[in-house]
């Protein structure tokens, strides 16, 4: 039988494993999104965009940014802004601000590109 001890600790072991598949989940989507969007596929580039945010609500984390560089980074996030409901869901702007480690001034300076160019999606 497991002590007290032993079954927080395969709790919090399991957590962890969980947290680090979802992180990995998370920086696979992205490398996909980011492909995509290099083929010009956007269409597809957002399915995993979307992809990698579900992982982030599991795994609590930005990624690894120095596999990915800041245009990449803001290309997603450009492409996010300019595919999502107007006005924009602004908690799912912070989350996507903090998993692509994009500074509150650059996301800013690109939401006012994107809200004023008209590109941005509206029905």
């Amino acid at each position: 039988m497991l002590s007290r001890q032993g079954s927080q600790d395969i709790r919090q072991d399991s957590k962890d494993f969980k947290a680090a598949v979802a992180r990995t989940r998370q920086a696979v989507s992205v490398q996909k999104a980011i492909g995509f969007i290099d083929a010009s596929s956007p269409a597809k580039a957002i399915v995993e965009l979307k992809h990698a945010l579900e992982e982030n609500g599991i795994a609590r984390g930005p990624l690894l940014t120095n596999k990915y560089d800041k245009n990449d980074r803001l290309r997603l996030y450009q492409l996010h802004l300019q595919n999502t409901e107007v006005p924009p869901n602004f908690a799912i702007l912070l989350q996507l601000r903090e998993m692509l480690a994009i500074s509150e001034m650059d996301a800013e300076q690109l939401e006012t590109e994107v809200f004023d160019s008209g590109s941005a999606f509206s029905i």
